[in-house]
């Protein structure tokens, strides 16, 4: 399930961030070098992130965050996650840190499909079980099994 939207290569574990744009560059940079989209069209990818960023922080709370767009330069939706070192500030509803993003990017224009994966990560990432087994997992294939679980469990 998870593996139809997050490869190994695009899970980040323990990576570091100075803030929010940096791991927004990291995240996009990371499903260019796992094939997902064209390196040639990391800014223009970068900018859609960013620019929905602006219209309201997709800091949901708990240390959890998921920045999403939709792009043309995207063919298949695309899933980044990244567990950061040190927290960073994003603006969240809560007002905490954020150490773990799950970057979503879909197709433009793109049926709601992405909104049903989106709706899924975000629940999925409200529950505190699986957000502790994401911060201990080991490594990439860890995260994977993890992120699996979850969305199974939660209808996805």
């Amino acid at each position: 399930m998870a593996g139809d939207y997050f490869a190994t290569g695009c899970v980040l574990l323990d990576i570091d961030a100075g803030g929010k744009d940096e791991l927004i560059i990291k995240m996009v940079e990371a499903a260019a070098d796992c094939g997902k989209i064209k390196r040639s069209k990391n800014k223009e990818v970068i900018e859609k992130v960013m620019s929905r960023e602006k219209v309201g922080s997709t800091g949901i709370g708990r240390g959890v965050a998921v920045p999403h767009a939709k792009s043309s330069s995207v063919k298949e939706l695309v899933g980044v996650f990244a567990r950061i070192k040190q927290p960073i500030e994003f603006a969240a509803l809560d007002g905490q840190p954020v150490d773990l993003v799950f970057l979503l990017l879909a197709p433009e224009p793109s049926a709601g499909d992405h909104l049903g994966v989106l709706a899924v990560v975000a629940r999925m990432a409200r529950d505190e079980l699986y957000c502790r087994f994401l911060r201990q997992a080991k490594t990439p294939e860890e995260a994977l099994d993890v992120l699996d679980e979850a969305m199974g469990n939660v209808g996805g």
